[in-house]
């Protein structure tokens, strides 16, 4: 992916990304509910050893103690230090428990340590720190190795003793809430990329353009489903209706000998709209005034019928059972030329009446009789009836929902192959766009007379002369 595919994905899901935010800044607040303030206290104690004969001396006495610094800094939240400090000031704690609220550190190169205390109560940080530098002094000299004489001991004095402190630095809210915003934020980035980048399902043009060559004949937005349900007609208008014009279109334009054309429309699983778009386009095909025949091809779960409310108990399967004529089960359909044979009664044995010499026959019949002939079919990985059909025929297109795994989809163009049929093209149904593309379509006050015939475009009369000349 580039980084333009990535800025769409964002724009695409720009509301779980938002949610992602919210969720992210009312965590980083929420651990700040219910914490009362805390204050820090903070004391300075300065390390000297008390010899004082030469420089020499000094500044070798300055090397030692600084060699010993860090030793004293981890001192300062032991037990040796910390329980004299709780007896001290009486405080209800233990010792492990008082070291989470102090911590002590020395600048490089010096021989200062500075002593912090955190306490809810001002007052009691300051008691502490100070406790804890005064108590420093005793544990040192306690410490220190047996024969040492004064004069070569290493002394601790408060330089800096902490005071009161008059703001809290805790719980720090705003800082918790941006925290948790840009927690959210990563997160949610991080979740639709990677799941981008899992998902396997083909959802646009370069999703089939890694599955194959075919070209992508039509894309059918979302919304587009129960199109067929609601009856198209010439006179639908809308970004549906207009999509299927456009596939009928495209279908056309693969007829370059002007033959009569036969397609197979069939799907790789159950539920991707093969029914709905097999309709659409025969309507489609029918609003320009060629003859068109619908045949619902579907014999395990027939669902033209039921759609366009023709009688569905006879039909497809009467006919390849030879107990009626292609005129008895032709049924039209609209004011357009077109004919509708259904499904009929279901078979015992779908697959072998499709393969069957009167399938082969009735397909010659309706060559000769119509100009289209599309054909809806059961999808092709649960059943081998499309790929038969589809070896029959001049060519199939295969729908593909946006939730179609691209190996669903592998499999089923597989399935053609091996069938020696022709793929025409893929359908793309239900898709979601990024971009919203505007829909241009003529005025109803202009596309039609009252009486509901279209209207016959004439150029505009010239103006008068009058009226040029004034």
């Amino acid at each position: 992916m580039e980084l333009t595919d990535y800025l769409l994905l964002l724009r695409r899901r720009w509301a779980l990304l938002l949610l992602c935010c919210l969720a992210g800044l009312g965590v980083g607040a929420a651990t700040t509910v219910g914490k009362p303030p805390t204050y820090q206290a903070e004391a300075t104690v300065f390390l000297t050893l008390n010899r004082s004969a030469s420089v020499s001396e000094l500044a070798q006495g300055s090397t030692y103690t600084q060699g010993l610094i860090q030793s004293y800094v981890l001192l300062v939240s032991t037990p040796e230090v910390l329980t004299p400090v709780i007896e001290r000031l009486g405080l209800p704690t233990t010792p492990r428990a008082l070291a989470r609220q102090v911590t002590a550190t020395s600048p490089v190169d010096t021989v200062l340590i500075d002593i912090a205390a955190t306490s809810t109560s001002p007052e009691t940080a300051a008691q502490i720190a100070n406790a804890v530098g005064d108590q420093l002094a005793t544990s040192v000299a306690d410490l220190a190795p047996a024969g040492t004489t004064q004069g070569d001991q290493i002394s601790v004095r408060t330089v800096s003793p902490a005071t009161v402190p008059v703001a809290a630095i805790g719980p720090r809210k705003k800082l918790a809430a941006a925290v948790g915003l840009a927690a959210g934020l990563a997160g949610g980035v991080a979740f639709m990329v990677l799941r981008e980048l899992l998902d396997t399902r083909v959802r646009d043009e370069e999703g089939v353009a890694q599955v194959t060559e075919a070209p992508v004949l039509g894309v059918i937005r979302q919304g587009g489903a129960d199109l067929a349900a609601r009856g198209a007609h010439a006179h639908s208008s809308g970004p549906e209706a207009e999509s299927y014009r456009r596939l009928r279109s495209n279908v056309q334009f693969l007829d370059l000998e002007g033959a009569t054309q036969s397609v197979v429309v069939t799907s790789s699983t159950q539920g991707e709209g093969k029914t709905t778009t097999a309709i659409n386009l025969a309507v489609a095909m029918a609003d320009t005034d060629v003859r068109v025949l619908l045949v619902d091809a579907d014999l395990r779960q027939p669902t033209v019928a039921q759609v366009l409310g023709l009688e569905p108990g006879v039909g497809l399967a009467t006919l390849l059972g030879g107990r009626a004529s292609l005129d008895e089960v032709l049924q039209p359909w609209g004011t357009q030329r077109m004919d509708v044979i259904a499904a009929g009664e279901i078979p015992p044995n779908p697959n072998e009446l499709l393969g069957s010499r009167r399938m082969a026959d009735l397909l010659a019949a309706t060559r000769e009789r119509y100009d289209v002939v599309v054909i809806d079919s059961p999808p092709l990985l649960p059943v081998s009836d499309a790929a038969v059909l589809a070896a029959q025929v001049d060519g199939a297109l295969l729908v593909v929902s946006g939730r179609t795994p691209r190996k669903h989809v592998a499999h089923s163009i597989q399935s053609l192959h091996l069938a020696r049929a022709r793929l025409m093209g893929v359908v793309l149904n239900r898709v979601r766009s990024a971009v919203s593309v505007p829909h241009y379509e003529l005025s109803p006050a202009r596309s039609s007379r009252r009486d509901g015939r279209p209207r016959r475009w004439a150029l505009p009369r010239p103006l008068r002369k009058e009226s040029s000349e004034a």
